[in-house]
């Protein structure tokens, strides 16, 4: 389904201003009502994350308790969850996402002497190939997926805000990428909507809180190590 008005309205955004003319929420409030409802679940995995009304009903009929397992593999449910989706643009965003993280979360662990494999989560093409190579330098992905020179370049810088702004422009290219030929489709409004989550979140963060967010992640990482 296209949405011609809709996206001929849309507030353009750019990663130099940095800023919308209305929060993620309000947005997501509209969408709910320019949307076909089921377009709208799309925006509704992406805003409630593991919250999300179908996602609860998927992981339920899966038998798995949701009060009994961590936060991390919650968010490995989810992840699955997500790339199962119908709809390819979404599906490999959840796709690019977990490995994007997994890929970063590899060189954390190692820079600090602790175990890979107890922290990757989900399954993929590149995940699994990680799983197979966690003594290789490059985790065998050299050849196996094209953004691995870029994403051990930002694993490598010290700054953590640097490498925050870092991973988001690789998200932001990889959008763009995606929807190089869509036009007035619901994956353009996918797109836009996570480009402005992308821009609230960093007029919401500083640099304590940039740190204060890498020490949790160091902080959880750590208990499995």
């Amino acid at each position: 389904m296209n949405y011609y008005y809709y996206i001929a309205g849309m507030q353009e955004v750019s990663r130099s201003e940095g800023k919308t003319e209305r929060s993620c929420r309000e947005i997501a409030e509209e969408l709910k009502e320019e949307l076909s409802a089921n377009d709208y679940e799309m925006i509704e995995l992406i805003v409630g994350k593991h919250n999300a009304p179908k996602f609860i009903q998927w992981i339920d009929r899966q038998g798995i308790n949701r009060e009994e397992i961590s936060e991390e593999e919650l968010f490995g449910h989810w992840y699955r969850y997500g790339m199962l989706q119908k709809n390819r643009f979404l599906r490999d965003w959840f796709t690019f996402n977990l490995d994007l993280n997994n890929v970063l979360t590899a060189f954390i662990c190692r820079k600090n002497g602790w175990d890979i494999a107890k922290h990757l989560v989900g399954e993929s093409q590149v995940t699994n190939c990680m799983r197979e190579h966690l003594n290789d330098k490059d985790f065998g992905l050299t050849a196996e997926w094209e953004y691995y020179s870029v994403v051990a370049q930002i694993a490598a810088e010290e700054d953590i805000m640097e490498k925050e702004k870092k991973t988001d422009a690789l998200k932001w290219d990889w959008i763009d990428e995606m929807n190089t030929f869509n036009t007035f489709s619901v994956e353009v409004v996918i797109g836009h909507y996570l480009k402005c989550e992308m821009i609230e979140r960093w007029n919401m963060l500083n640099i304590e809180d940039g740190e204060k967010a890498f020490r949790a992640i160091l902080s959880k990482l750590t208990l499995k190590k």
